[in-house]
């Protein structure tokens, strides 16, 4: 599973393994992305203020807080650990094994390699870390500007 989230300035895009999902604002910083199944649809907000990402989807609410060096999260009684999102790269771990792994790209990010136990939140999971990368980016290209 190939997943694609593109953070634009008008409007966002997350493709699916070639399929376009659509992205639609939700009003205070939320986005909707329908759902597929009988799940219905979830939805993300990311907020660069405490660094969170929050996911509403089938189930209890799932926030990731990041951290300098360790931020984890658990989801469905499992402990994930999201590697550092220097160097381009995008790793989660479970218990020192990698379940999501990918790039940043200059407009978010691309999960190559999904495995099926992350499978159910993965799309949200790409949005939230997408809007995360952009702001990141935006804040070094300030940075740099002073």
């Amino acid at each position: 599973m190939a997943v694609e989230a593109t953070i634009g300035i008008v409007s966002h895009r997350l493709r699916v393994d070639d399929r376009d999902v659509p992205v639609r604002r939700a009003g205070r910083g939320w986005y909707a992305i329908p759902g597929i199944g009988p799940g219905g649809s979830s939805r993300i907000r990311y907020s660069p203020f405490s660094d969170r990402i929050r996911i509403e989807a089938a189930g209890p609410a799932l926030e990731i807080r990041f951290h300098l060096r360790r931020t984890t999260f658990v989801w469905q009684g499992r402990a994930y650990r999201i590697r550092s999102m220097a160097w381009g790269r995008v790793v989660v771990e479970r218990e020192g094994r990698a379940v999501v792994r990918g790039t940043i790209t200059w407009s978010g990010v691309r999960l190559d390699r999904v495995v099926p136990e992350i499978a159910p939140i993965v799309r949200e999971l790409a949005l939230g870390l997408a809007f995360r990368a952009a702001w990141l980016m935006s804040a070094a290209v300030a940075a740099g500007a002073h």
